[in-house]
């Protein structure tokens, strides 16, 4: 066991994670379709496009929790894929670094662009019981690292 000695800092921001573009028209079909957990996840998005909302979008946490000069939490949100924390990891050498998913919300899976490009499950599918309009764009894992970068730059994390 190590002490852990001194003051606590910590940071929060959001980063809007992109959608790859959907046609309205695949929502209509999936609607008088059979398949009921495409027909929920239509009726969402149809109604979320009738009212106006936000669809091309998701806003993402991410924070940082720096215990002294000896321990940092790096908490995402959502259910992150291990290359997130492997990566964390590989660019933060000299930091003893704990990378926790499933923190402030859990909204889908977060896959790393090897994910999405591998396809599957936890690239696509999933989407579709979180009721979210269709896979991440391939930009999500460099915003998501462009924000974990601000917010260890801002606790202190050693690179």
């Amino acid at each position: 066991m190590q002490s852990i000695n001194g003051n606590i800092k910590t940071d929060f921001q959001w980063v809007d994670l992109a959608f790859k573009p959907v046609e309205v028209d695949s929502f209509k079909n999936d609607v008088i379709g059979n398949n009921k957990f495409l027909q929920r996840r239509a009726k969402l998005m149809l109604e979320a496009y009738n009212k106006g909302w936000e669809v091309t979008k998701y806003p993402y946490g991410v924070q940082a929790i720096r215990l002294g000069d000896s321990f940092t939490i790096l908490a995402l949100s959502g259910e992150v894929v291990v290359d997130y924390s492997l990566r964390t990891k590989k660019e933060y050498p000299k930091e003893n670094l704990f990378v926790a998913g499933y923190c402030n919300e859990v909204m889908c899976y977060i896959p790393s662009k090897r994910v999405l490009k591998e396809g599957g499950y936890e690239a696509e599918l999933n989407m579709i019981y979180y009721g979210m309009p269709g896979p991440f764009a391939e930009s999500i894992e460099e915003n998501i690292f462009n924000t974990i970068h601000k917010v260890l730059k801002n606790v202190g994390a050693k690179k």
